[in-house]
């Protein structure tokens, strides 16, 4: 799967099918899905990857590719051999990998690689062991179930944000600073050994 990076302009819908079509035929794909959520938000400049990288694990999570809802057909100058365009929506399911296409003016293109969930959670099976995961998988379910509660405490209108910006703050007066050591937090980190040799302290 691909995310496009798909602006839709002349020049960039030609040259992005164009290379992705390349690409796909360089390794023998024949119906390469692409999406496109800028149909849906727009381009969000500097977090338009931001963008795709959340629409790419929506996809995943709900296992469901959105049409390309800004066109109906494609212009005819979009090379469409090997790629398969969501101008309706599409399955996602068993797409172990997806491309996020970004670019930007003067050639600052570049291409990320996501592993879909469950590819990872295999990769961290073989790493790890089945016992770990197992282990993460309950912790997992614990956060999961906190999740669920505070989203609807939150659509019930009976959940408050809470704020904790000068909780834990470092005042000038809980630092000590001497020529052997500096001390905060209730914890001193001593200097072996002084002032090293040849610095000048003023």
């Amino acid at each position: 799967m691909v995310q496009a990076h798909g602006t839709g302009t002349p020049q960039n819908r030609v040259t992005e099918s164009t290379l992705l079509n390349k690409v796909a035929e360089a390794f023998g794909v024949s119906e390469w899905p692409v999406a496109a959520i800028k149909s849906y938000v727009g381009h969000s400049l500097g977090a338009a990857a931001g963008d795709q990288l959340t629409a790419t694990l929506g996809i995943w999570q709900h296992g469901m590719i959105p049409r390309i809802h800004t066109v109906d057909t494609l212009a005819d100058d979009v090379v469409t051999d090997r790629l398969n365009f969501a101008l309706t929506e599409q399955d996602s399911a068993e797409r172990d990998y997806a491309l996020i296409n970004s670019k930007g003016f003067g050639g600052n293109n570049a291409t990320a690689a996501l592993l879909s969930p469950d590819t990872t959670e295999q990769m961290l099976v073989r790493a790890h062991g089945r016992d770990e995961i197992a282990a993460w998988r309950d912790r997992r379910e614990a956060v999961a179930a906190a999740q669920a509660a505070t989203e609807a405490e939150r659509i019930a209108g009976s959940w408050a944000p809470s704020y904790h910006f000068d909780e834990g703050v470092l005042t000038d007066a809980d630092v000590t600073v001497t020529a052997d050591s500096i001390a905060f937090a209730g914890q001193t980190i001593t200097f072996n050994g002084g002032v090293p040799e040849g610095w000048q302290v003023d």
